[in-house]
């Protein structure tokens, strides 16, 4: 009896332990995060899913303004332009819109490194260009950049205006508003520039000659001055209208025989003609 007590004991041992080899071997093969034993296999309960790496977000274009960053997004750039009244140019890469481009450092190679059409410059101090869509946020970002902002109307028709074919047309079909029938008209048209002038009484200086004219009444200051820089005229003096009856404000100039035609038709002038007097032209 008891050699039969100490069989089944080491039987019951021998079970015990196969038992114990069996669970190791088990949680070996699938180990669970309760056990500590490491992560659970892909799918099993308790198992956690593979780090998915995140894609890079989009470049933010911090210095273009509201419109022109909605523009730059819009899955129909022409109708939101058309929307903020920002000037669209349609073509290859989503096209180009204008844009003023305002700097706090010298421009260098910006123009050529962003594909700029560039129309004017005011100074040092910006630019206005047809920029392409595709290389806009890169033009915002550029170190040499302040600010990217939609232009002023009449910078823009002022701009257009001002290619040298237009103002041939304009000048040669009498269509520069403020010159026809006077003298500055007729030295556009001139073969001769030079010669015209001095038989009408004109003076030339360093491609400029002086005019004389009215400013549109509610032209302030800073858009008087915005004139002068977007045409190149020099030495422009303005005398406010006090006048209860309308017309606009006096002004003295001396403009660039070249932009005379196009600084005639900028919406802000109402008239532009030769000085009654001669002026006289500092150095």
């Amino acid at each position: 009896m008891t050699l039969t007590y100490r069989r089944l004991a080491v039987s019951a041992g021998a079970l015990a332990a196969v038992l114990l080899v069996g669970a190791v071997a088990f949680r070996r093969l699938d180990p669970t995060p309760e056990l500590g034993l490491g992560p659970a296999a892909p799918g099993a309960p308790g198992a956690v899913p593979a780090s998915i790496p995140a894609s890079s977000p989009p470049p933010r274009c911090e210095r273009l303004t509201p419109d022109v960053d909605r523009t730059l997004s819009a899955a129909d750039p022409a109708g939101a332009a058309g929307r903020f009244g920002l000037p669209y140019v349609p073509g290859p890469e989503r096209g180009a819109v204008w844009v003023f481009v305002v700097l706090f450092a010298p421009e260098g190679d910006l123009a050529a490194r962003h594909r700029l059409d560039v129309r004017m410059r005011d100074g040092p101090k910006g630019m206005l260009a047809v920029a392409p869509l595709a290389t806009l946020c890169g033009l915002a970002n550029d170190a040499r950049v302040a600010k990217v902002h939609a232009p002023s109307p009449e910078l823009v028709v002022a701009a257009q205006a001002a290619t040298p074919e237009e103002l041939g047309r304009a000048a040669r079909e009498g269509r520069c508003r403020g010159l026809v029938n006077n003298a500055l008209n007729q030295l556009l048209q001139d073969p001769d520039p030079g010669a015209f002038a001095r038989s009408a009484g004109l003076e030339l200086r360093d491609g400029r000659v002086p005019v004389e004219g009215e400013l549109a009444r509610d032209t302030d200051a800073a858009a008087a001055g915005g004139w002068a820089r977007a045409h190149g005229i020099a030495r422009l003096s303005v005398s406010p209208s006090t006048s209860q009856y309308g017309g606009g404000h006096y002004f003295g100039a001396e403009v660039p025989v070249d932009s005379l035609c196009a600084a005639a038709n900028d919406p802000r002038v109402l008239r532009m003609d030769p000085p009654n007097r001669p002026v006289p032209l500092g150095r």
